[in-house]
């Protein structure tokens, strides 16, 4: 399955806040990719997510996309850490 979300974004991100957000990503087997105008980026990876989110500005507009078994269930858990404003997430239990 293939899930779409476009978020905005309502604070800028912390490093401890980009921390969490990559351990929340990589706790779904689906493939999350984070578009920032047409640049794919990761967040799985440390690197991939430091060099989108700290470009970041309030109201900027992300889109998420997640493929796979878990992909809605990944995408929920994210645009709820975004709608938080970056809190530490409600993360998957293994």
């Amino acid at each position: 399955m293939k899930v779409q979300k476009v978020i905005q974004v309502k604070d800028p991100f912390s490093v401890p806040a980009i921390l969490s957000f990559v351990h929340l990503c990589s706790q779904y087997a689906s493939d999350v990719y984070m578009y920032k105008g047409t640049i794919a980026y990761n967040p799985k990876c440390v690197l991939g997510a430091v060099q989108v989110m700290i470009l970041l500005k309030e109201s900027d507009e992300v889109t998420l996309i997640a493929e796979g078994s878990d992909a809605e269930e990944a995408l929920g858990h994210i645009e709820e850490f975004f709608l938080s404003s970056c809190s530490p997430p409600v993360l998957k239990e293994s």
